[in-house]
């Protein structure tokens, strides 16, 4: 049915005098109203169509079609838009999907679970990104080289970018995958990433490629400030061409070949036996020198010289006594044994 006007203004206005037929339609300057309580100068429509309802919190569009069906008595179909108090909302009452477009194309979808996709229309997740088509960031530089540098001509993924970072393709932080499905958490600008837990900065990458663990201000490639625990190490049985770490004043870790380090034995005091573990005692670390049975049997590989540096026999005893003193004695004790 028309709609036919009750009343027409010289002022560009038309609306119904009587409420049972056709109250709340006004008609102003191409501006539309609906809702009840239209009238008077207060209450001029402000925007091309401006629905607006006096005697109720809550003002909405309702858009059915053939598949959706008309509602009947108090049945809630289609879409709403519209305002609850001063919340603005977008529902679709059927069970099915909120789709965002441009022309056919879905941009960002919502699903009837409350998953939300962006370039994807069935969203796998609470948030799911997906992008199947453009130039996708490329770290640019071979994997031994210590700088890269991240390049694209379009932006992929989660691109947050404030008043500081600018807002152009190459600033910001920029989450998202590369070509062969590689993830990146990259800061675009020549600043620090930080990572942390319980409102705190645990890890810190500076604009140098330098990461911090409990540092602000790593100076090194990796820079720890705290303990480190290192498990499940390969176990060796040997040190040629090893390399062993040594930390200076500074807490600098350097490398140094394990032959430098030989152990000092003087440096150190006993607290228990030694144990040997039926390996010899010797110079150059080869088997040979002195070694010691289980039964504590001595066994030289070579000659034995006592007061004398290079023996000339199996056993050379050089002494430098007055006559009067014996070099060799066998025996229990002095009254009983005979000395040389």
């Amino acid at each position: 049915m028309a709609f036919m006007p009750q009343k027409i203004s010289a002022q560009y206005k038309i609306k119904c005098d009587s409420p049972t037929t056709c109250d709340g339609w006004l008609y102003h300057n191409n501006k539309i109203g609906i809702g009840t309580g239209w009238g008077g100068e207060a209450y001029i429509p402000r925007t091309t169509l401006h629905l607006h309802e006096f005697n109720s919190v809550n003002t909405f569009i309702n858009i059915t079609n053939q598949t959706t069906g008309f509602p009947q008595g108090s049945q809630t179909l289609g879409m709403f838009i519209g305002m609850m108090g001063n919340k603005a909302m977008i529902s679709n009452f059927q069970n099915d999907n909120l789709v965002l477009a441009t022309g056919t194309n879905e941009r960002l979808v919502v699903t009837s679970t409350g998953n939300t996709g962006v370039g994807i229309s069935t969203p796998q997740n609470v948030l799911h990104l997906h992008k199947s088509i453009g130039t996708i960031p490329q770290l640019n530089g071979n994997e031994g080289t210590e700088i890269k540098s991240l390049t694209a001509t379009t932006a992929y993924g989660l691109q947050i970018t404030n008043q500081s970072t600018g807002s152009a393709a190459t600033n910001g932080l920029l989450v998202g995958l590369a070509a062969n499905g590689s993830a990146r958490i990259v800061q675009q600008g020549a600043l620090s990433l930080s990572l942390g837990v319980n409102n705190a900065d645990v890890v810190n990458i500076n604009s140098s490629g330098n990461v911090g663990i409990g540092t602000t201000n790593p100076t090194a490639k990796l820079h720890t400030n705290g303990t480190i625990r290192i498990e499940n190490l390969p176990n060796i049985t040997a040190y040629t061409n090893e390399k062993i770490l040594l930390l200076d004043a500074q807490g600098n870790v350097k490398q140094a070949s394990a032959n430098l380090i030989g152990d000092n034995l003087g440096n150190h005091t006993a607290s228990q036996n030694i144990k040997l573990n039926d390996k010899w005692i010797s110079n150059d670390a080869d088997n040979e020198g002195i070694k010691i049975s289980n039964q504590g049997d001595v066994y030289i590989s070579g000659s034995l010289g006592v007061g004398v540096a290079t023996p000339q026999a199996k056993i050379h005893i050089a002494s430098n006594n007055t006559p009067d003193k014996q070099v060799l004695y066998v025996g229990n004790n002095l009254q009983q044994g005979e000395g040389l």
